[in-house]
C-alpha cells in the first residue's frame, strides 16, 4: 500500500513540475497542447486498473470520454470567467471552471453511454470549445520565476491529492463516476492555478486556446484503452493508448501547419 501511494505521488509530481517548466521556458502554447496530453487520465486510470482490475478500468474508460466532455467545459468555464470577471479573477475563475465540470459530470452520469456515444459527446464538446477560443492571441512568459521547494510542494500535493482521492474512491463510486472523475484535469488544474497566480491572465488565454487540441489526444487515449486494457493488460494497454494519442497529436499539428502555410 505504501509503495503504491509513493508511486502515485512521484509520478504526479514529475508530470506537474515538467509541465510548469515547459510553460516557463518554452511557450504557453506548447504547454497548452501538453496539458491535454493523456498524463492525468493515464495516471488515474492506470492506478484504478492496478487496484480494481482491468475490466473495471476498461469500463471506467468509456465514461472517461464523457468526463473529457466535462473537461472541455471546464476549459470553457475558466476562459469565459477570465473575460467576464474584472476583479478577483483569482480564485473566482478556477471556481467557475470547477462548477462547470461537476455540473456537466452530474448530467452525463445520468446518461446511458457506450464507447461510441461517449466518444461523439467528447469530440463534439472539444470542437465546440476549440471554436469558442480560437481567436485568442499567443503570448509568451517574459518574467521567469525560480522554482523553489514551496512551489514544487504546492504543485505536487495539489495534483497528487486529486489522484489519490479518485483512485481511493473508485470501488465505492463505481466505474461510471470513476471514469467521469478520471476526465478531471488532474495535472492541468493545479498547473493553471499556479500560472494564473504567478503570471496573471494573459498566458492563460494562450494555454486555453491550445488546450482543446490536446484534449483530442486525451479522447483518443481513452477510446483506445477502453479496448486495450482488457485485451492487452494495463501496461501494454496504456502504452498502446499513448502511442495512438501521440500519433493523433502529431498528425493534427502537421495538418494544422500545412493549412496555416
Amino acid at each position: 500500500m505504501e509503495t503504491l501511494l509513493l508511486a502515485k505521488l512521484v509520478v504526479t509530481v514529475a508530470v506537474v513540475v515538467a509541465l510548469s517548466l515547459v510553460a516557463e521556458y518554452a511557450s504557453p502554447r506548447l504547454s497548452g497542447l501538453l496539458a491535454g496530453f493523456p498524463h492525468g487520465v493515464a495516471i488515474v486510470l492506470f492506478f484504478i486498473g492496478v487496484e480494481q482490475g482491468t475490466d473495471f478500468a476498461a469500463a471506467a474508460a468509456v465514461y472517461t470520454l464523457a468526463g473529457l466532455a466535462a473537461n472541455a467545459g471546464f476549459a470553457w468555464g475558466y476562459w469565459k470567467a477570465l473575460h467576464l470577471i474584472r476583479r478577483m479573477d483569482m480564485p473566482l475563475a478556477p471556481l467557475a471552471a470547477l462548477a462547470v465540470f461537476f455540473t456537466l459530470s452530474a448530467i452525463f452520469s445520468r446518461l446511458s453511454l457506450n464507447v461510441w456515444t461517449a466518444a461523439v459527446l467528447a469530440f463534439a464538446a472539444i470542437v465546440l470549445v476549440g471554436w469558442q477560443v480560437r481567436h485568442e492571441q499567443d503570448v509568451t512568459i517574459s518574467r521567469k520565476v525560480r522554482l523553489g521547494w514551496r512551489e514544487i510542494l504546492a504543485r505536487a500535493f495539489g495534483a497528487a491529492a486529486i489522484v489519490m482521492a479518485i483512485t481511493a474512491a473508485a470501488r465505492l463510486i463505481g466505474p461510471e463516476w470513476s471514469g467521469l472523475l478520471s476526465g478531471f484535469p488532474v495535472v492541468t488544474f493545479p498547473f493553471l492555478v499556479i500560472i494564473h497566480a504567478e503570471y496573471g491572465k494573459a498566458p492563460l488565454h494562450t494555454i486555453l486556446k491550445a488546450y482543446p487540441t490536446g484534449l483530442g489526444s486525451l479522447a483518443i487515449f481513452a477510446l483506445v484503452v477502453s479496448w486495450a486494457y482488457a485485451a492487452l493488460g494495463m501496461i501494454w494497454g496504456t502504452l498502446t493508448g499513448f502511442a495512438a494519442a501521440t500519433v493523433w497529436l502529431l498528425a493534427f499539428q502537421y495538418v494544422r501547419n500545412r493549412l496555416t502555410a
